[in-house]
């Protein structure tokens, strides 16, 4: 459950928000509602974001590394640039995010979506991606071999595609 002080704390701002990182190591955001926000920047590594609902809100050059977003929303989120590195986003909702240039790298993708998204240089050097859910992708995604590559960019304008590595 989301603690309502650390709530309070990002309500102030980003830069108010990073400033009190600093301080705190751990945090806990789960269940929040951020849609829409213009969190570009944040830092939300090694926290618990998980279920938390960042639909349309702007991450870009946002820092998650190590943050737990298992079951988050994500849909249509501006992650550009952003750091996921070793995040869990198992079972997230990725449709329709940018995740242009994004660091994926050792992230747990397992049973995520990611219908729509923009993935053009998008990093997943060790990505777990088991049974993830592609379809219509925009781009193509770096730093995988060629038999995965080609597992997640062949027909990505077809009507389903599953991640089937593991």
């Amino acid at each position: 459950m989301c603690h309502q002080q650390h709530l309070d704390v990002l309500r102030r701002g980003v830069s108010y928000w990073n400033a009190w990182r600093t301080r705190r190591k751990r945090f806990d955001l789960s269940g929040a509602d951020l849609s829409g926000c213009d969190l570009r920047g944040i830092c939300f590594s090694d926290g618990n974001i998980e279920g938390v609902s960042l639909r349309d809100a702007n991450l870009e050059g946002a820092n998650l590394d190590r943050a737990n977003m298992f079951g988050a929303s994500l849909v249509e989120a501006d992650l550009m640039w952003g750091n996921l590195s070793g995040v869990v986003l198992e079972f997230a909702d990725l449709s329709g995010a940018d995740l242009q240039m994004a660091d994926l790298s050792d992230v747990c993708c397992d049973r995520a979506c990611f219908a729509g998204a923009g993935v053009n240089q998008m990093f997943v050097k060790g990505a777990s991606m088991c049974g993830a859910f592609f379809r219509d992708l925009k781009g193509h995604p770096t730093g995988v071999d060629e038999e995965q590559h080609s597992s997640i960019t062949a027909n990505c304008s077809a009507r389903r595609q599953v991640w089937t590595e593991c």
